[in-house]
């Protein structure tokens, strides 16, 4: 950081102090917007703040940590905004929420349009590996581009750790790969290996191929970034499988299909599995669901 950005972050915090020092002195009711350029380089969090339009100083803070942040060091270093009060000329000569709004809503365009492109390639190759009877790994980017593909067998795909961090210096997006109709088991959810790769390389999207559906594990929010800590949750995720193979029996509508033969063990298992990813998906952070394909 150069010596004049010290200075003009040093002059900025301090208004912004004063601002902040002011509101908690005003009456709870008065309202503040979110003042200053809105362009091209304003980063993400200021164009959200600067859309969100006239805001009570309580109602600041119940947006999170970041906007209670704001008001003491805007958007981060360099930032050329801060939080004035709502006067009619304040909001008419320097508020931009209009632009900010416009600017989101073309960043969201562009970002759908190239999810649309990459979920389109991802769909096409599940529909042609969804019937092989061994694995198939496909790694996309987020341009729908495949940077990485290996085969396998009936149960498995190895991965060398360069493989893995091949695919996450290359921009891997979405991780997809077929589960293979075995014991009569034609739509399998995952794996304990595929969510341990899934969380400790942190991929943002696993998904595994059935006959006619597509398993979807993402990254949620408050999920495990990096692997970092992935060391303090590994064996409660393996916990979750050791008691889907394990404890199956003790659910009494799979286990009433079980002793009809209506389903064998296998398929028990995998049923008792899915609903207790799905049981711990909120606890963990993960978005975890399925969908025809």
């Amino acid at each position: 950081m150069g010596f004049n950005q010290k200075i003009n972050d040093s002059m900025n915090n301090m208004s912004r102090s004063v601002t902040t020092q002011m509101m908690k002195d005003a009456p709870p009711d008065l309202t503040y917007v979110y003042i200053g350029p809105v362009d091209e380089k304003t980063r993400p969090f200021c164009l959200d703040a600067a859309s969100q339009g006239a805001l009570t100083e309580a109602q600041i803070l119940e947006l999170g940590g970041e906007y209670a942040e704001s008001l003491v060091s805007g958007g981060g270093i360099n930032c050329r905004h801060n939080w004035e009060l709502a006067s009619d000329d304040i909001q008419s000569q320097f508020h931009r929420g209009g632009e900010a709004q416009k600017i989101i809503g073309e960043k969201v365009n562009k970002l759908k349009a190239k999810k649309d492109i990459l979920y389109s390639e991802v769909l096409l190759t599940e529909k042609s590996i969804r019937n092989n009877k061994k694995e198939s790994f496909f790694a996309y980017d987020k341009d729908g581009k495949v940077i990485f593909q290996k085969k396998g067998t009936e149960s498995h795909v190895g991965f060398t750790n360069f493989d893995l961090l091949d695919m996450k210096a290359n921009g891997v997006e979405v991780l997809t790969h077929n589960h293979p109709t075995i014991f009569k088991v034609k739509n399998a959810t995952f794996s304990y290996q595929d969510i341990s790769l899934a969380m400790k390389y942190d991929i943002p999207e696993m998904r595994a191929v059935g006959k006619d559906r597509v398993y979807i594990f993402r990254q949620g929010k408050d999920a495990v970034k990096g692997g970092l800590k992935w060391k303090e949750i590994e064996k409660e995720i393996l916990n979750i499988f050791d008691e889907g193979e394990g404890f199956w029996y003790t659910d009494k509508a799979i286990n009433s299909l079980y002793k009809s033969k209506k389903i064998n063990d296998y398929q028990a298992i995998n049923m008792y599995t899915d609903k207790l990813l799905k049981q711990n998906a909120k606890k963990y952070g993960w978005i975890y669901e399925t969908e025809p394909i």
